[in-house]
């Protein structure tokens, strides 16, 4: 178990880690060119371990790679910087706008990691709404203010902001966990 989950953090955060400890060493681009592979990288270990890949990762490896091949082509670090607006608005309203048509787009990503109440993941939705707009905001201030390899200053705080955040969920899980659920409200 314990070895399961070091795997999982290890594709989860894996990237990032290597491009934020790059990022102090080497050159903004170059470092993004690394972040690009580091996160087929993980992705391909994913699948490899698991034999199949979940959406939402998918669509955050997409967006890496997207976003990382326009800051390689331009040799801009503002593509690959703008990237974590994009991804954290879309995101952000994409969940009200579901919510609003009585859709919980979380429980679509993650139905088969959670088994929670419906009650529980619209609180859950609405908690992830907001915290990826807040994140799209606050990119954008330090995007406008600060130099590139400030703002990987500011992504390490961002991803460790969001690391507690989501830690912080399992106490709601927990809570609204169905009867099957582990006590943590994971599926078993």
């Amino acid at each position: 178990m314990f070895k399961k989950a070091l795997l999982n953090i290890a594709i989860e955060l894996g990237p990032i880690i290597g491009f934020l400890i790059l990022v102090e060493s080497i050159d903004f681009i170059v470092a993004t060119g690394w972040f690009v592979a580091f996160t087929v990288a993980s992705l391909s270990l994913a699948f490899y371990k698991r034999r199949t890949l979940a959406l939402f990762p998918l669509i955050v490896a997409l967006s890496v790679v997207i976003f990382g091949a326009l800051t390689l082509y331009f040799h801009d670090p503002f593509f690959f910087i703008l990237k974590d607006t994009v991804y954290n608005l879309v995101f952000g309203i994409a969940i009200f706008i579901f919510l609003a048509q009585d859709i919980i787009l979380l429980k679509v990503f993650f139905q088969e990691v959670f088994a929670i109440s419906d009650s529980g993941w619209m609180i859950l939705s609405k908690r992830w709404g907001i915290l990826f707009l807040l994140l799209a905001f606050s990119n954008e201030c330090v995007r406008s203010f600060l130099t590139p390899e400030q703002w990987a200053l500011y992504k390490l705080m961002a991803t460790s902001i969001t690391t507690l955040f989501g830690v912080y969920q399992f106490t709601l899980t927990k809570k609204y966990r169905l009867p099957e659920a582990s006590p943590w409200g994971l599926r078993q």
